[in-house]
């Protein structure tokens, strides 16, 4: 509850403004905590005109439905995706595996980088936006030695996210005394 999903609704709140008829909100639920409430707050129009929710946690789903309204545009509408968040997606080959069979090491990083690849030229060169929300773990080594720097941090989609993105928002803690 770092106010991401907030920040990027007020974002696209502006967009709307902006865009009036031609701009198109399109919200990726991939975690299910968007509350009406939150959408109420936001001040967000949510008719069918503008804005469009799309509750899937699954990678391959969510960039061909990104990669299909990027490029079957008649209408030439500007869009503004939000993947809220990128770690709650899953590969198709992972979804189905019984849970003590292991998924594929670093297969999250490895879509969203051929995704990003892929799209990221078209989002921007026709005038769209994407905002990908993720949290930022950090692994500790139990061997004293191997951790050297201390922890490190990871986050899901892995450094592609940090070398596609134009704007990078970082959440941190709050401190009462600060």
């Amino acid at each position: 509850e770092g106010g991401k999903t907030s920040c990027a609704l007020a974002v696209a709140k502006n967009f709307q403004e902006h865009f009036k008829g031609k701009g198109m909100v399109v919200y990726i639920k991939s975690e299910g905590r968007l509350s009406p409430e939150m959408i109420n707050r936001s001040g967000i129009d949510t008719s069918e005109d503008a804005f469009f929710r799309f509750d899937c946690n699954v990678f391959e789903k969510v960039f061909e439905l990104i990669r299909m309204l990027v490029k079957q545009n008649p209408e030439d509408k500007k869009y503004m995706f939000i993947i809220d968040s990128v770690d709650a997606l899953c590969r198709i080959n992972d979804f189905d595996k019984p849970f003590e069979e292991s998924e594929q090491v670093a297969g999250g990083a490895l879509v969203t980088s051929v995704f990003l690849k892929k799209m990221v030229l078209p989002i921007s060169k026709l005038g769209h936006m994407l905002i990908l929300t993720s949290q930022v773990r950090v692994e500790v080594s139990s061997n004293p030695y191997a951790s050297r720097g201390g922890p490190k941090a990871k986050q899901a989609g892995g450094n592609a996210i940090k070398h596609y993105a134009n704007y990078i928002c970082e959440f941190e803690d709050r401190y009462n005394s600060d």
